[in-house]
């Protein structure tokens, strides 16, 4: 249940910055690329998080903490970076990742035990 959450969380908050209006084509088909990579990375990011929650606990403390610390990290954080260049400025991606990581991190909070912010560089740099 948790997963799914994320996974509409993520999918539901995904970058939609666009550029100016007078985009030259190669610039737009540029962007429809960068968007299909992006999708990729979040849904092979949601594919790890699934394969690591399959394969249980790992003995060590705080394993769902981590784990959904990595799906953060690799489906906000190093996906979004896909974003930045010709469709979008660092500044409205980063943007983007605040909104989405800090609508997440109340999720978070409240249903992830021992769920700790700090522990999180992700989250730790959009906060």
């Amino acid at each position: 249940m948790m997963m799914l959450c994320l996974l509409a969380l993520v999918s539901l908050s995904a970058f939609s910055a666009v550029s100016d209006a007078g985009i030259i084509r190669v610039e737009r088909e540029a962007c429809v690329e960068v968007h299909k990579k992006f999708e990729t990375c979040t849904s092979q990011a949601y594919e790890d998080y699934k394969a690591a929650n399959e394969a249980g606990e790992d003995g060590r403390p705080d394993w769902l903490a981590r784990k959904s610390c990595n799906y953060m990290t690799d489906a906000v954080e190093d996906c979004g970076n896909m974003l930045i260049g010709v469709c979008n400025t660092k500044e409205d991606v980063t943007a983007s990742k605040d909104s989405q990581l800090k609508s997440i991190l109340a999720q978070l909070q409240t249903s992830v035990d021992k769920w700790d912010s700090e522990k999180c560089p992700a989250v730790k740099a959009h906060i």
